[in-house]
């Protein structure tokens, strides 16, 4: 998100132009934080990766903090507050952007991971590595590439919600955790129930929203993960493992 502010603040670069430029730099960012960082621990306990991430992201945030201080910054632009009403509907004009940017990268991802080589290796890796690299692909370069398509769509988040959400070190935090339940509803390693998954949990905060009071909706949603661990550990559209 701070690429995108600055990006809009110094060269007044629209954050939607912005997703070109900062996609293939942080896709770059991605490859060389997991050759470098992950790889090494990637074999290693869980517990250690989880703790060397931790630690990056709370460098990451100590660092922000230290070059841009902690003031809440945001990218104003003409769209920025404008609407389209449809009846009883209202839909901001940055929310649909988002939605049809966020779609289209999805869907073109799916597409990607069926009908392309590296999509193909990357299922093949993430279903049993060793296999795949007796077969002739090389494992860790599939890790490296993945991780860099990963950081690279962070990186289009950010440009998009810069437009809709203020920036400052730890406006992540306020997305990791909708952004686990979302997966974890969907079932691990099921691409299409994440996304079904991300529709489902869209409508649950906005109809909480508008139906209780706006700060319970995070409620709303963490009692249907609850409910949805307890019934079906493997996620709505999971498979259970036997």
């Amino acid at each position: 998100m701070y690429a995108a502010f600055w990006l809009h603040a110094l060269m007044n670069l629209d954050p939607l132009l912005a997703v070109l430029l900062v996609f293939p730099i942080f896709f770059g960012v991605g490859y060389l934080t997991q050759a470098i960082l992950i790889r090494p621990v990637l074999r290693g306990p869980t517990m250690t990766q989880a703790l060397v991430t931790i630690a990056l992201s709370l460098v990451l945030q100590t660092s922000a903090q230290t070059l841009w201080t902690a003031d809440y910054r945001r990218a104003l632009v003409p769209y920025s507050a404008e609407v389209i009403k449809a009846g009883l509907v209202t839909i901001e004009i940055p929310k649909l952007i988002m939605f049809v940017v966020s779609l289209t990268l999805c869907l073109s991802l799916y597409v990607a991971l069926k009908k392309t080589f590296i999509g193909t290796a990357i299922r093949a890796v993430s279903q049993d590595s060793e296999t795949a690299q007796t077969l002739g692909i090389d494992s860790n370069r599939i890790y490296a590439i993945t991780f860099g398509i990963g950081i690279g769509f962070v990186a289009v988040a950010g440009c998009l919600l810069s437009t809709l959400f203020y920036v400052y070190p730890y406006v992540g935090s306020t997305f990791v955790l909708l952004a686990f339940v979302v997966v974890a509803l969907g079932g691990l390693g099921n691409y299409v129930g994440t996304l079904l998954s991300g529709f489902i949990i869209g409508v649950a905060e906005a109809i909480s929203a508008y139906y209780l009071l706006s700060s319970l909706r995070y409620v709303v949603i963490l009692l249907m993960f609850l409910l949805v661990l307890l019934l079906k550990p493997e996620g709505i559209f999971g498979k259970r493992l036997r």
